[in-house]
């Protein structure tokens, strides 16, 4: 039997009653209901004109830290270009709070109408939404704002974070034209609380976002449901460029150009704008570097401001808190007690000269601001000068010395003791100590890019890791019945002898052999032994070598006049004769500096230097050595010098070697920075004649 199909009539009489009671609860969702009084008006006035007192009130979790000298002097900067117009600019340390400030500001400037359209610009898209949604959650969550902003709160609140709900939103049945966008939010247009024949201040406000570079900027034109034409009159620029933008001299013109035109030319022609703009400098001239510069920029008022206004006077002072610190943080779990200990202890020496911007700044776990400062310091030091410190000078400095991460990032898929398709030559260097000999072997291309091919001391270890404190295997235990003198020089023959035969392979199946090898003869009582067995050897391919280094108050060596019997090089001179038989003296600072750029240049680059397939564990002691020293810029006579410094307690061993090592390329005919240029066939014919 057919199923009776129901009456079309009735169907559609209950899809309608349906339709009805949908439309019924929507309109019930959209309703606002009456806008509440003001709970505190007098609250609410005395911020008004009052921006440091908005963001105590209004959201105390956010500033729940004392004020610094820089952050009330921003405060008058901020509150200057919102109410009476100006272009300010503010470089502070990173985790300064100084973006969350600039969003407060931007509530206040919204929440009094001080301003009508104001446009957040993040250095991407995505920055400026996190701002722009930052401010949407304070107008919902922030208790006391609530209270006192209830005709900018209660239809957001209302919208439950549901931005298709604005659209019909009504307040006492007229709508609110609210909109909660993720790019675009109109506060909505409802009656004064205070009194109900005018409409609320805030009606209409707009905050609109964008990338710098994004197509937003140019389509800021807003038109309101009376037809009128707005264009903004603040702009937020927060943090308007990035680590990648800033290491790039085309994306800072760019930005440059973008904020000069686009930006400042959005509130329309012959209309001013105001902008505040939270920034960092991360690089030297970079675009916000510029910026900030009055002389390039000066309708820009631009300030910087320092973590530590003034550094420790006694650095030295330091490196043992930082051995200690660095303890504590390898503890499993971290115990920084034994830290904080020392530097209380020690802190009147530690904190000599110091002077912090902020002196609440500082976590629970530290003392202090100045400790605090010095741990970021340690951590990395290019990014304590430029994100905390705003000096791109300072930090382009610091970037010469070398980190145990710097090191450590450069290890390649290369086997130990092979060579990659681009070497032409191999060097080795031995760097002479009384208990053992410790040595490297690095390839080289015709580039002067580096591969270390094999590192460690003679006699060998068993281990990877160890401080020449720590070793074991020693010559005296290798060469028990020997003087010293013996010891060295049986030493330095088994080195040099296992070195020069090995066979060193590349990608392509073929092979080098060492080039040269050159043994440190700088130790009083190991020189005449050293010059002894580069005499006495049958291999002219050992060469005893002297580093010295050469300060701004001396002559430079490519200054040096070349003498009977002496070659010269990119900061070496060859001696092939004379009473004190051959040997190369060398500018140790200069080639320190020429490695440092080595193990800094990115892996695939063609100068870069690189180190054979192994972990961290593998390779922690030759990073800890070559990040052993730092470089001071030291001027004198009218020269300045990078004069590289160790550090207390520190190994540097394998960092002679390293440097040694590519002084033996620079000999052999790689070109050096301002070195002449050598074809590879007449470097190699040097090569044999001479060794």
């Amino acid at each position: 039997m057919a199923e009776k199909k129901p009456d079309s009539s009735v169907a559609d009489r209950q899809r309608e009653a349906k339709r009805k009671w949908a439309a019924t609860k929507a309109q019930e969702g959209r309703e606002v209901g009456g806008i509440p009084p003001i709970l505190n008006l007098e609250r609410y006035e005395s911020c008004r004109h009052n921006l440091r007192l908005f963001c105590e009130t209004y959201n105390p979790e956010a500033f729940y830290h004392g004020w610094s000298d820089a952050h009330l002097e921003a405060i008058a900067r901020i509150e200057e270009a919102v109410l009476t117009g100006a272009l300010y600019a503010f470089a502070m340390p990173r985790g300064s709070g100084k973006t969350t400030l600039s969003r407060m500001a931007t509530l206040w400037a919204a929440s009094y109408a001080h301003r009508k359209y104001i446009y957040i610009i993040g250095a991407n898209q995505g920055k400026a939404e996190d701002s722009l949604e930052a401010l949407k959650v304070w107008v919902r969550f922030l208790p006391i704002y609530a209270e006192d902003f209830p005709h900018v709160a209660a239809p957001a609140i209302a919208l439950g974070g549901i931005a298709n709900r604005a659209s019909g939103q009504t307040c006492n049945g007229d709508s609110t034209m609210i909109s909660w966008g993720k790019h675009k939010i109109v506060l909505p247009t409802v009656h004064d609380p205070g009194d109900k024949e005018l409409m609320a201040e805030t009606s209409g406000i707009i905050v609109a976002s964008s990338g710098l570079t994004g197509d937003g900027i140019r389509g800021s034109l807003h038109t309101t449901t009376t037809g009128e034409l707005v264009r903004p009159d603040l702009v937020l620029l927060d943090d308007p460029q990035t680590d990648e933008s800033a290491a790039s001299p085309s994306q800072n013109e760019k930005r440059e150009r973008l904020i000069a035109g686009a930006v400042l030319g959005m509130a329309g022609p012959g209309k001013s704008i105001s902008a505040v703009m939270p920034c960092t400098v991360i690089q030297r001239d970079d675009m916000v570097d510029r910026l900030l510069n009055r002389e390039k920029h000066p309708i820009w008022r631009g300030t910087r401001s320092k973590m530590l206004t003034e550094m420790p006077t006694n650095m030295a002072a330091w490196e043992p808190y930082f051995d200690l610190y660095d303890e504590c943080a390898i503890a499993d779990p971290p115990n920084y007690e034994p830290a904080n200990e020392y530097y209380i202890n020690n802190r009147d020496a530690l904190d000599a000269g110091a002077e912090p911007s902020w002196t609440d700044r500082h976590m629970e776990t530290e003392v202090s601001a100045v400790q605090s400062a010095m741990h970021l310091y340690h951590r990395d030091r290019p990014a304590f000068y430029s994100e905390y410190q705003n000096e791109p000078e300072e930090a382009e400095a610091a970037r010469a010395a070398l980190r145990p991460a710097d090191v450590l990032a450069k290890t390649v898929g290369i086997n130990r003791g092979d060579v990659p398709l681009a070497a032409e030559h191999v060097t080795a260097f031995i760097d002479v100590q009384k208990k053992c000999l410790w040595y490297t072997i690095l390839a080289w291309s015709d580039a002067f890019g580096g591969h270390v091919v094999d590192y460690g001391a003679w006699p060998e270890q068993k281990r990877h890791y160890y401080t020449l404190a720590e070793i074991r295997s020693t010559l005296q235990r290798k060469y028990p019945k020997m003087s010293l003198e013996g010891q060295l020089y049986a030493g330095m023959k088994g080195l040099a002898d296992n070195l020069l035969a090995r066979s060193f392979h590349r990608p392509d199946g073929s092979s080098l052999s060492m080039g040269l090898i050159m043994i440190d003869a700088n130790w009083g009582e190991s020189t005449s032994v050293v010059k002894k067995l580069c005499r006495e050897h049958g291999d002219r391919r050992l060469l005893a070598a002297h580093g010295t280094a050469y300060g701004p108050d001396k002559r430079p060596m490519l200054e040096f006049k070349v003498r009977k019997g002496e070659r010269k090089g990119w900061n070496w001179i060859l001696n092939a004769n004379g009473r004190e038989g051959r040997h190369v003296r060398y500018d140790g600072n200069q080639f320190k500096s020429l490695v440092a750029s080595r193990f800094r240049a990115g892996v695939g680059e063609e100068e870069t230097l690189t180190i054979y397939k192994g972990d961290e564990h593998r390779h922690r002691m030759l990073a800890e050595q070559m990040s052993s020293e730092y470089p001071v810029e030291t001027s004198a006579l009218g020269r300045t010098v990078d004069v590289w410094k160790l550090k207390p307690n520190r190994d540097n061993h394998l960092l002679d070697c390293v440097v040694g090592a590519a002084v033996g390329a620079s000999i052999l005919g790689v070109k050096a920075i301002g070195h002449e240029v050598k074809t590879r066939a007449r470097a190699r014919k040097k090569a044999s004649a001479k060794f």
